[in-house]
């Protein structure tokens, strides 16, 4: 089906999460190398910050996709075992066959796909339990590997809701609604979850475990960029990422963020205590 090459849960660093992958996937600095060109932004220590041209390099089967329309009804989807948050990037290696198929028919389309999160169940070969809140997702770029796999890099760009799963035929689609929240105010709930992510990301890097990147809010266009991305950089689970993404307020989305990663920082210091 599908292997996320997306930044790990505790890592902006770009890997397989997936083991059975009915074949050989390209080399991971093949992968990596490949999606740093194909999305500049990927690049940085801030995973999914914005490209300030624009830019996707040219040449070969790699293309651009244009405009999208804004409220999408029918949507192919992903189901995936990551959460993709609006503003964040997310590099993907499909392979399965019916994936491959849609890839194809959302680049002669808008562009644009859905992604929601596996509950239970495996990404390869279907029965699957899909959550019905997600993620609506354009492609940057693409590239059509030899054998018929694509490399993509996609964007989050709203959440959005199922009404009604359709059948796979021969890959996932559903009647969506796409969600709108209020807009993410520049004040004290943002600057707190900023604080709350610089420790833990700093405890992390005492640890050896990855540098910490800079956090400030030059990254994003305005709060809700800023707001989000937090949410995707933060070291947490699946299902509490999940969480963050069905929390309507801004507000309460960012405090609940600080609560999920001073959890973790509580960890991490224990951690640093014994050695």
């Amino acid at each position: 089906m599908v292997i996320l090459l997306k930044q790990d849960h505790y890592q902006p660093n770009l890997h397989t999460t997936l083991g059975q992958l009915g074949g050989p996937p390209p080399p991971r600095a093949r992968i990596q190398a490949w999606a740093t060109a194909a999305c500049p932004a990927l690049r940085r220590p801030w995973f999914g910050a914005r490209d300030p041209t624009g830019d996707v390099p040219a040449g070969g089967a790699l293309r651009q996709c244009g405009a999208v329309r804004p409220e999408p009804r029918h949507l192919p989807m992903f189901p995936l075992s990551t959460v993709l948050f609006p503003h964040s990037r997310l590099p993907l290696h499909v392979f399965e066959p019916r994936y491959r198929r849609l890839v194809d028919d959302v680049l002669a389309g808008d562009g644009r796909f859905g992604v929601v999160l596996i509950a239970r169940g495996p990404e390869v070969g279907g029965g699957d339990d899909r959550t019905d809140l997600g993620t609506v997702a354009t492609v940057e770029a693409a590239e059509a590997l030899p054998d018929g796999r694509w490399l993509l890099v996609a964007r989050g760009l709203e959440r959005l809701r199922v009404t009604r799963w359709l059948p796979d035929d021969p890959y996932p689609a559903a009647m969506v609604e796409t969600l709108r929240s209020p807009p993410t105010a520049d004040g004290p709930a943002l600057l707190a979850a900023v604080a709350a992510l610089r420790q833990v990301l700093a405890l992390r890097s005492e640890l050896g475990e990855t540098p910490a990147p800079a956090l400030d809010q030059a990254i994003g266009d305005g709060p809700d960029e800023v707001g989000w991305r937090l949410c995707a950089l933060a070291p947490v689970n699946p299902l509490d990422r999940q969480r963050l993404l069905e929390t309507d307020d801004p507000d309460e989305r960012l405090a609940t963020l600080g609560t999920l990663v001073g959890a973790v920082a509580e960890d991490l210091r224990r951690m640093l205590s014994h050695g």
